[in-house]
């Protein structure tokens, strides 16, 4: 096993490894013995919550032109994945998310507040 050694978490990832070992005696020409060899790798809360279904749409000249953002937290959802979390917008303003002030499932509401107009709205 060498570095940066096993992924966990989805959707790179996998919880239990399976492989087998050989070994050999007599530089690699004598008696050979196999082992089947089965890891779990245990879980940690190292994944932040990502938007997983963009694009994102918003229609001009519609006021308050709304859709959906979910968010995904890959950790395991038996373990660390249960660890609630929130999403705040950080810039710019008139736009607006709304859900749980605290959230399990990730799933938001983002708002324009007010009328979209690609001409003048930056």
């Amino acid at each position: 096993i060498s570095s940066p050694g096993f992924l966990r978490d989805l959707p790179f990832g996998y919880s239990t490894y399976n492989f087998s070992i050989k070994a050999t005696d007599e530089g690699g020409l004598g008696v050979s013995s196999y082992a089947p060899i089965t890891i779990k790798v245990m879980d940690i809360n190292n994944n932040a919550p990502i938007p997983t279904n963009p694009p994102w749409i918003l229609n001009e000249t519609v006021t308050n032109s709304s859709t959906t953002v979910i968010f995904t937290d890959y950790d395991d959802p038996a373990q660390n994945n249960t660890v609630p979390f929130r999403v705040d917008i950080l810039s710019p303003s008139g736009f607006t998310l709304s859900g749980p002030t605290v959230n399990y499932d990730g799933i938001y509401q983002l708002t324009y507040n007010g009328i979209l107009n690609r001409t003048i709205t930056k």
